[in-house]
């Protein structure tokens, strides 16, 4: 497995760790519990309980770490006597006890001793038109990203909810919008509740540009031509938005080298089961 394991013992017990870094101890065995105490401390290895592995109650990795440190503290120093670094031991040319065991000459008899075989198991049915992919580096890469991906609710790709943070664009013409964004034009953003077609019998909170109507089809193609993008949504709460994108997009660009900010051109209404209410 590539690891530099190590057994430490003390009078009556044996317990296991391994080196976090490529080292090793520069003798055999190593009988200074200070030494063994900087190592771990310093997290150039790690010591294992082994034993808890079959305690009644479940224990952490971290519990398991935590009592083999104690194992190796000041006040149970009597009882330690050294620690084997098996890498060492390797490097010296040193291997583990074969278990190859001589065969036992076996007796004739005429009694059949034989065990017949169990019964076959239910097995989940095989695809026979399924087509194997041979593995390559791109057929890889499809595979993590296909792990990667959360095909749950969760995701806003896929479930975008009223209470999402998000931008609700009115574009009459979309293919003009992305041939732009495509060459790299900058749009600003501009309110519904804005538009000089908002009249002010109404409220400015549900008025919304109507996809269907000439007249604000013709005055968002004119902000179109202007490079300013409809949002179908109040003012106060599109600058909340902008603002919130921003930062998170920039965070996640910076932490962890992804963009994270999406343009959906089109949005599909989905129920997750054809008899639910709620899509």
């Amino acid at each position: 497995m590539g690891l530099n394991p190590i057994i430490a013992l003390s009078k009556e017990h044996a317990f296991v760790g391994v080196w976090l870094i490529d080292e090793r101890f520069p003798m055999l065995i190593n009988d200074d519990p200070m030494e063994l105490r900087k190592r771990v401390d310093a997290r150039d290895m790690v010591l294992f309980e082994s034993t808890l592995v079959t305690n009644p109650t479940p224990v952490t990795f971290v519990q398991a770490s935590e009592r083999a440190r104690e194992l190796i503290s000041e006040e149970k120093e009597d009882d330690f006597v050294y620690v084997i670094d098996i890498g060492q031991a390797r490097a010296r040319k040193i291997k583990p006890l074969s278990t190859i065991e001589k065969k036992l000459e076996e007796k004739s008899s005429d009694t059949d001793h034989s065990l017949s075989l169990p019964p076959v198991p239910t097995l989940p049915p095989v695809n026979a038109n399924e087509r194997v992919i041979p593995e390559t580096p791109d057929t890889r890469i499809d595979t993590w990203q296909r792990k990667l991906l959360d095909l749950t609710k969760r995701n806003p790709l896929l479930a975008l909810k009223d209470r999402a943070v998000a931008i609700k664009l009115y574009c009459p013409d979309i293919g003009s919008m992305e041939d732009n964004l495509a060459a790299d034009v900058s749009f600003k953003f501009l309110s519904a509740e804005e538009s000089p077609l908002n009249d002010s019998e109404r409220s400015e909170e549900t008025f919304r540009l109507q996809a269907g109507s000439d007249i604000h089809k013709e005055y968002a193609l004119d902000q179109l031509n202007k490079k300013v993008l409809l949002a179908n949504m109040p003012r106060k709460k599109l600058e909340q938005n902008e603002i919130t994108l921003l930062r998170k997009a920039k965070k996640d660009l910076e932490e962890g080298g992804s963009n994270t900010l999406y343009l959906a051109l089109g949005m599909l209404r989905w129920k997750e089961n054809p008899e639910d209410d709620r899509s």
